[in-house]
């Protein structure tokens, strides 16, 4: 079975988000929950093991809200489609597949290629009052997802309820009703 991987890019830039909002004691605490982890190795260029970055992205939830509660991730989530929305690859494809709500749930596929390849995305009933989005092979808790999906409808000034059901076996299904 193949080892699913990401980009130390973004392992990077978490441990740089730890950095700007609690300095260097909070990169020390990191480094501490993550004790075989060495913070200052990562290379941008390198893959790491998905695992390790689930276990960075939990650390990164102690560290800067308390826990690793459900609004701990919501709120990680939220802060990662920033980080890509804001880096040049996200700037270009964004412009190029999300000119408006509709059009980047409708190349989602094509966004969760580039950044979550070890996902399988898909939508249903999209429409200008909703859709229904399918997150399976999901490593993360499923409130990951949805801070994610709350920054994606808010950048498109967008008012809507997203919710979240686990259908088990890592799926979790996202409904946005929007308003």
């Amino acid at each position: 079975m193949k080892t699913e991987t990401v980009p130390g890019f973004f392992l990077l830039e978490d441990v740089d988000f730890v950095r700007q909002q609690k300095g260097n004691p909070g990169v020390a605490a990191l480094q501490k929950l993550l004790p075989s982890f060495d913070l200052n190795k990562i290379s941008p260029i390198r893959k790491f093991p998905l695992s390790e970055e689930v276990a960075l992205l939990r650390a990164m939830a102690i560290v800067l809200y308390g826990d690793d509660s459900p609004e701990s991730w919501e709120k990680i989530g939220a802060h990662d489609f920033i980080t890509v929305r804001d880096s040049s690859l996200g700037k270009v494809l964004l412009s190029l597949f999300g000119k408006s709500f509709p059009d980047l749930i409708h190349n989602g596929t094509r966004l969760f290629s580039y950044f979550a390849p070890f996902v399988t995305f898909s939508y249903r009933d999209l429409s200008d009052t909703g859709a229904v989005f399918t997150v399976e092979k999901d490593p993360y808790p499923k409130e990951y997802y949805l801070g994610l999906f709350r920054s994606m409808v808010a950048i498109f000034s967008a008012s809507g309820v997203i919710t979240v059901v686990d259908k088990g076996d890592r799926i979790h299904e996202y409904h946005l009703e929007k308003r």
